[in-house]
């Protein structure tokens, strides 16, 4: 009987040596670890929201009593991995989005302000190519009278109807920021879409144009500097209030 028990005794204990690891539990480790990636760019958030679900599955796995799997410890590493490094990816994305938001908006307010200063040409300027723009160390004034191109550009900018309007009512027109309408990125560039109102107060009466507003900001890398832009400005709709 003694010999027995103890042969059952080692059976027991060699059952327990050579008890498999979970794959899933090695998988969320993996994930985990490929999670560092998540505060890098939004497109690797892919790896921390499948490490949390395989670390899950693999939990889930070795609670069952049939099953005799271990691994926990890879996979609740894996899943503090997932959850950290995509938590730093989801706060770094929107703290950079507030930052961009906040810059183009204070390049939308200089644009607006300059129009309103009636400061046209360093207005006009900023809506044109950041290469094709006037250098800085030379008189803004001269460079116009002397190109043709420019006048032209000048011409076409200043006769929109938009354009015409606040220029014409400098000191009763307001800009009010409503909307920020989300981003878009193409390589080294990002275009912000706002929403403004332009309110003019007309012989006792405002008259309210919402104004979409696409503003860019583009990073060159030979010159390792950010150009912002207005790069489209349209009237969405009019509403009239008496």
């Amino acid at each position: 009987i003694e010999m027995r028990e103890f042969h059952a005794r080692e059976e027991a204990l060699d059952s327990e040596g050579y008890r498999a690891i979970s794959k899933a539990s090695v998988l969320a480790l993996v994930l985990g670890l490929l999670s560092l990636l998540a505060p890098i760019f939004p497109a690797f958030w892919i790896f921390p929201v499948l490490g949390l679900l395989v670390a899950l599955v693999a939990l889930f796995q070795m609670n069952r009593a049939e099953t005799n799997l271990v691994g926990r410890g890879l996979a609740v590493t894996g899943l503090l991995m997932a959850l950290l490094f995509g938590s730093m990816g989801l706060a770094r994305h929107y703290a950079h989005r507030a930052i961009i938001n906040s810059q183009a908006e204070e390049f939308g307010t200089r644009w607006f302000g300059l129009l309103l200063e009636g400061s046209t040409l360093t207005a006009h300027q900023l809506v044109m190519d950041p290469k094709q723009r006037v250098s800085s160390d030379v008189i803004l004034s001269e460079q116009y009278e002397n190109d043709v191109q420019l006048q032209d550009t000048l011409t076409k900018f200043t006769s929109e109807e938009l354009i015409q309007a606040v220029l014409a009512n400098k000191d009763q027109v307001t800009f009010t920021l409503v909307d920020n309408l989300g981003h878009t990125r193409d390589r080294q560039t990002i275009t912000i879409r706002q929403m403004y109102h332009v309110t003019f107060q007309e012989d006792g009466a405002t008259r309210i144009v919402p104004l979409e507003l696409n503003i860019s900001c583009q990073f060159d890398k030979t010159s390792s500097q950010t150009y912002w832009t207005i790069t489209d400005y349209r009237e969405v709709s009019q509403v009239d209030n008496g």
